[in-house]
Order: structure tokens, then sequence, then C-alpha cells
């Protein structure tokens, strides 16, 4: 019988996408849920963020993110798919996930690393599905049966990390590069064989957060892709990175002055 987890944060993004893949009746095994900004050592500035936090937001940081967002969506038509993450953070962390998957076994935790609890349940399952949260360590991704597959939002190996890849891409008029990959993890950033991608050009007047969303709805169709490859014994096609065009997107900086969309 297949079985996949997944461990996110569940952003507002990320959770559209969970609820994407439930809705196409791929309802993971084991949810975790990251606790966003509880990761690691926190210095005081960080623990007075998280006590300043209004109720069921980890910090001040990620309640102020969720603000940005729901403004950003209104009148957009991701206001609706993504209105009950952003609308209900506490609500959110339980996802409500009986409604909709009453198998799925929901554990929200401060790091997966560090969690064996959670270790454990991943080596009962094939694939591993990562949406955010803490970097993995190899005794988290090497766990599954057939491996960690993580969702990255460029067209790798351009752009691997975190950045403002959207507001980067504009800056250089490189609208045409944006795009999502699926990838299995590895050891290092982002460098892991490539499953698929997909292309998606940038709106000229679109904000990041929709940008962002109409390339992760892209990387809906991958996962699906994915998983119904494995589900039916079929072992998926990787493609290793081209070292030589591989850069990470802390290298790129924003032109002085630029605005983001």
């Amino acid at each position: 019988m297949f079985r996949f987890a997944v461990t996110t944060n569940l952003s507002p993004i990320n959770g559209y996408v969970l609820r994407a893949l439930v809705q196409r009746g791929w309802r993971p095994q084991y949810l975790l849920i990251q606790r966003s900004g509880r990761q690691g050592r926190r210095g005081w500035r960080q623990r007075i963020s998280a006590l300043l936090a209004p109720r069921g937001y980890g910090s001040v940081g990620e309640f102020l993110y969720f603000r940005t967002v729901r403004r950003e969506l209104a009148g957009t038509p991701w206001r609706e798919a993504c209105d009950f993450y952003t609308g209900f953070p506490a609500r959110l962390r339980a996802l409500r996930l009986a409604e909709t998957s009453p198998d799925t076994v929901v554990r929200v935790i401060e790091n997966v690393n560090g969690d064996a609890e959670s270790q454990r349940l991943l080596a009962e399952v094939d694939v591993l599905l990562v949406m955010g949260g803490a970097i993995l360590e190899p005794a988290v991704f090497d766990r599954p049966r057939i491996g960690t597959f993580n969702l990255h939002n460029t067209l790798l190996p351009m752009f691997r990390g975190a950045g403002p890849v959207v507001e980067i891409l504009r800056a250089y008029k490189f609208g045409h590069l944006n795009g999502i990959t699926l990838h299995r993890v590895d050891g290092g950033m982002d460098t892991g064989p490539i499953f698929e991608q997909a292309a998606v050009s940038l709106l000229e007047d679109e904000s990041a957060t929709c940008a962002y969303l109409r390339t992760f709805a892209a990387g809906v169709d991958l996962l699906h892709n994915l998983l119904a490859r494995v589900s039916q014994g079929e072992a998926p096609p990787l493609l290793e990175q081209d070292e030589s065009r591989g850069c990470y997107i802390k290298q790129v900086v924003l032109p002085a002055g630029n605005g983001s969309g």
C-alpha cells in the first residue's frame, strides 16, 4: 500500500498546495506541521517577538506576513483559495483535516530534525514531500523508502536557496525564467536530481504573493505526477542538475531603488 507524508510550516501558499493535493485525492498518511519562527535556538529578540505575537502566530513577523498576504490577495482569484490559511492562523495549525482526510495523522512539532517520533513515522512511508520548514538533515530525508522530494519555486539549478526571486527576475527583466522544480532532496541546498519542472511567466502588475501562488499551482501538477507514478510502482525518472548553471539566490542582489511588484 502506497503511503506518503508531508512536512510543512503551512504558510498560506504551502497550505494552498496541500489542500489542492487533498482535493485531487492525495491524502498524506502523516502531516508534520513545523511551527513557524520556532526552529533552533532563539535569542531574546525572537522570544520577545513570540510573546508579543497575537494568538495563533509564531512571531510578530509571521503576523505581519499574514496581514500582507491578506491585503495582496484581496480582489484576486486567489483570495477564496487561501482564505482559510490567512484568516485563521490558530485553526490553521490543526488544518481541520478531519473534514477532508480523516485518516491523516497530524503532528505539530518544533523541528522535524529533532523529533524522534516523527522520524519513526517517516520510516513507514514511501515518499516525504517538503513544503517549507527547517532544512532537513539526512536522519530525516533518508527515512522514506523511495525518497524525500522538495517543491522549489525556481527553475533549478538557477536560484537555489531562499530569497526574493520574483523581485529579482522582474528587476533584471528575466520574467521568462520564472518557474518551479520538484527534486529529490540530498545533502546539498537544492542540489538534488530533478523529477520535473514547469515554467511560469511573470505578469507585469501582479503582486509577488499572487505570482508565487500561480507558480505553486503549477507545482501541484508536478506533485500529482510524482505521486501517481510512485503509487503505481514506477520509479520516478530523475535528472542530475547541471552544476555549470548553478547559482544561489543570495548571490544575486536587487538593483538600488528597485521596488517589488
